[in-house]
């Protein structure tokens, strides 16, 4: 009699050859791409080869990978203002352990970069207006997304590894948590070798944000996007030949005579 995966437990799962063991044990991550079972019922799975193994003695030594990495989903502009560094924070309208953890953060069309998102606390209205800084929830989008609550839970991001530019995703997110984040992997992506905002060859190498933020632009687009919002500028390089590789000279305020122009 054949079980199906999604109904292995800890009594049926002794009826499976050892054989077949090691290889779902070893290989259960294939089941998530294929989408068969969720992330956590592959971890379920692996878990309980894992302990049917030990039970008899055969060697189990190989750990659990997924080959894509789980996505937290947050309304635009919220990414980019991860990846900004200007946002350190999210809101949530009750306890809520499944944003706890390491997330490629998605927002709009685009992934910004693995975040590590800590434990939450509570908090009341007040206290969530005056910690703005750090959630950049505005008070609009707070009574438009949880008009009826009378506390809120703020989830600390531990730490943020931005992308070197924004990746494009393969679709389009339908709920906050993503179990399988694709990316585009064409010449959609940005380019070091052309403008992130047209595709002429970029003139500024820029970084900003406490140095989380990177991009590169053509002198028109560039003035256009720093002039667009203040963006906290650290550092900016003038681009030989259109190749930001090629990058070497630091021109510190070469955005304040691009601006001024």
């Amino acid at each position: 009699m054949r079980i199906r995966i999604s109904d292995l437990d800890e009594e049926n799962i002794k009826g499976v050859t050892v054989d077949s063991l090691q290889d779902l044990h070893g290989h259960a991550h294939k089941t998530a791409t294929r989408g068969d079972l969720d992330r956590e019922q592959v971890e379920q799975l692996h878990s309980l080869c894992a302990a049917e193994m030990k039970r008899r003695q055969v060697d189990h030594d190989c750990p659990l990978e997924f080959p894509f990495p789980r996505g937290l989903y947050l309304a635009p502009p919220h990414g980019q203002l991860i990846y900004d560094g200007r946002k350190t924070a999210i809101a949530r309208p009750y306890p809520d352990r499944n944003v706890e953890g390491e997330f490629v953060i998605l927002s709009g069309e685009f992934a910004y970069g693995v975040a590590q998102i800590g434990c939450g606390e509570k908090v009341t209205l007040d206290q969530f207006d005056e910690q703005f800084e750090a959630h950049r929830c505005r008070s609009t989008e707070r009574m438009e997304w949880w008009p009826d609550v009378k506390s809120l839970w703020v989830y600390s991001i531990e730490s943020f590894d931005p992308y070197i530019a924004p990746r494009l995703l393969t679709f389009s997110p339908g709920s906050m948590i993503v179990d399988h984040v694709q990316f585009v992997e064409s010449e959609k992506q940005h380019s070091r070798d052309r403008c992130m905002a047209c595709k002429e060859a970029p003139k500024v190498d820029v970084q900003w944000a406490d140095g989380r933020g990177r991009a590169w632009f053509c002198t028109k687009c560039f003035r256009d996007w720093a002039k667009k919002e203040k963006r906290d500028i650290i550092k900016t390089w003038w681009v030989p030949n259109g190749q930001t590789a090629l990058c070497k000279t630091e021109f510190p305020f070469i955005h304040t005579a691009i601006l001024a122009l």
